[in-house]
């Protein structure tokens, strides 16, 4: 097995040459056939630690020359594969977490339909989540986990699946660690506004009313750093998000005005 294995990153190394001609942006035939072949290879070894960065690598790289590779890596699988690596590699192997956390990012960013097939995949979201708790402190697995997060809370199941995964606790976590990686910091935010945009995760948070006391200590933190005024913004538009939850509509009133009357006064002047 050791001399396959051996083979197999000897053979997919090799691929890199031909991506390098690659030009239009699309994968060409060529190109095409390495993919498909790099899928089949990640789903046989998923679990190899050899392997699976090499594999990794060449899809990163296809993606930067043909990003459209997101549509072939979605039809040979890659949305199956991706979270078979995570769960792999989690607490294991931290690089290669991030690595795949890069592909994943690229592939659902230009593919909505990557972004559905990934939120179909069942338990994905707490997945992710629980990842980015146990990197915490990690911005190269952290930031691009978190992308493919908002991702997929703008779809209500991805939103009430990390809304049930105890969302706020992981986003305290995230937050203490990513002090000072701003970037990935005011990505949690985004992340905290993406599910609280959808009905049943907002009332739920409001309910609890831990989220509403989170994003108001982030207000008075990032208020006293004035080159940080973008993540004050994330914040108080995420609180903003909330607040128009919990307000009662007023109702629907027939406006009745006074009507006015245009009247004609006489002045009498009385000279002396």
């Amino acid at each position: 097995m050791a001399a396959t294995v051996e083979n197999v990153v000897e053979r997919v190394k090799s691929f890199s040459s031909v991506v390098r001609g690659v030009k239009s942006g699309k994968p060409d035939g060529a190109t095409t056939q390495l993919v498909q072949e790099t899928i089949e290879i990640l789903a046989t070894y998923c679990d190899f630690e050899e392997v699976v960065p090499v594999c990794l690598k060449f899809l990163d790289e296809v993606l930067t020359a043909a990003p459209q590779t997101s549509t072939l890596i979605r039809l040979e699988g890659g949305a199956k594969i991706f979270p078979s690596i995570i769960r792999n590699f989690m607490g294991v192997d931290a690089s290669i977490l991030a690595l795949c956390a890069k592909v994943m990012c690229k592939c659902a960013s230009g593919s909505p339909a990557m972004q559905h097939h990934l939120v179909k995949e069942k338990g994905l979201p707490t997945l992710l989540l629980s990842c980015c708790s146990a990197h915490a402190g990690e911005p190269a697995v952290v930031g691009p986990l978190l992308e493919v997060l908002v991702a997929l809370a703008r779809y209500s199941k991805g939103a009430t699946a990390l809304s049930n995964a105890n969302l706020v606790h992981a986003c305290k976590e995230l937050l203490v660690g990513l002090m000072g990686h701003w970037h990935a910091f005011g990505m949690v935010l985004k992340l905290i506004k993406s599910v609280m945009k959808h009905e049943g995760p907002c009332l739920a948070a409001l309910k609890a009313g831990e989220v509403v006391r989170l994003l108001l200590g982030v207000a008075r933190l990032v208020s006293r750093m004035p080159d940080q005024r973008k993540l004050l913004k994330r914040a108080s538009r995420t609180l903003w998000v909330l607040s128009q939850r919990s307000l009662h509509p007023l109702p629907e009133m027939e406006l009745n005005w006074p009507h006015t009357h245009t009247h004609t006064h006489t002045h009498t002047h009385t000279h002396t």
